[in-house]
């Protein structure tokens, strides 16, 4: 399938707009993929909260420069407000 920005079905195309992304919010991010998607995104200088519910557990993406882990469990609702 080649380079997903060469494929329709990833890229949404507006006429003379560019977007870039600065900020992305990750569940899952600290687990084995999740943190080689947060080390990738992070060096390229985009700001990435990956939720966790235990925080002591992730301290190698906590000195991430432009990473927050905020202690919540996503299934709970009070920790998400």
């Amino acid at each position: 399938m080649g380079d997903p920005g060469e494929n329709p079905r990833f890229t949404k195309r507006i006429s003379g707009v560019h977007m870039a992304i600065k900020k992305v919010l990750l569940l899952g991010g600290s687990g084995f993929v999740g943190t080689y998607i947060v080390n990738r995104l992070s060096q390229r200088g985009i700001e990435v909260t990956v939720p966790t519910r235990r925080r002591e557990r992730t301290k190698a993406l906590i000195i991430q420069p432009g990473v927050t882990m905020p202690e919540a469990d996503i299934r709970c609702e009070k920790t998400l407000t």
